[in-house]
């Protein structure tokens, strides 16, 4: 998959589980995308080939969120109101949602300074937001 340098957003970590039947925990995979297909699995620390799950069995739904800082984007699947930022790496940032309309025009400022690879990109981040 390619990933912009600096992309202004990851893409949306997958919601996966661990295929072994005597642990079958829950999680949200967010380096998927680097290409590899298996990661270690949070509870039993196993390397495993999750299986990819529906978003809408998880407990808690992932969120994009903005720093109020800098403006970075990142994915936030928390309960709490203040997370670390990933870009700036300030603490206790307070979490402010976007949506999809608020994405689109942070990604159409910056449009034509992209690369068409880049400009794929940042189009499939507007749609997994559907």
């Amino acid at each position: 998959m390619f990933i912009p340098n600096d992309p202004l957003l990851l893409p949306k970590p997958k919601f996966v589980q661990c295929p072994k039947p005597e642990c079958g925990a829950k999680w949200y995979w967010r380096k998927y995308y680097l290409g590899k297909y298996k990661t270690a699995c949070t509870a039993c620390k196993s390397t495993v080939a999750p299986i990819e799950l529906d978003e809408s069995e998880a407990r808690v739904k992932i969120k994009l969120v903005k720093c109020t800082s800098c403006g970075g984007l990142q994915w936030f699947g928390g309960s709490s109101d203040m997370t670390r930022c990933a870009h700036c790496k300030n603490r206790n940032v307070r979490i402010v949602e976007i949506g999809q309309g608020d994405l689109k025009d942070i990604i159409e400022k910056a449009w034509d300074a992209f690369k068409p690879e880049e400009q794929e990109y940042y189009l499939a981040r507007l749609r997994e937001l559907k």
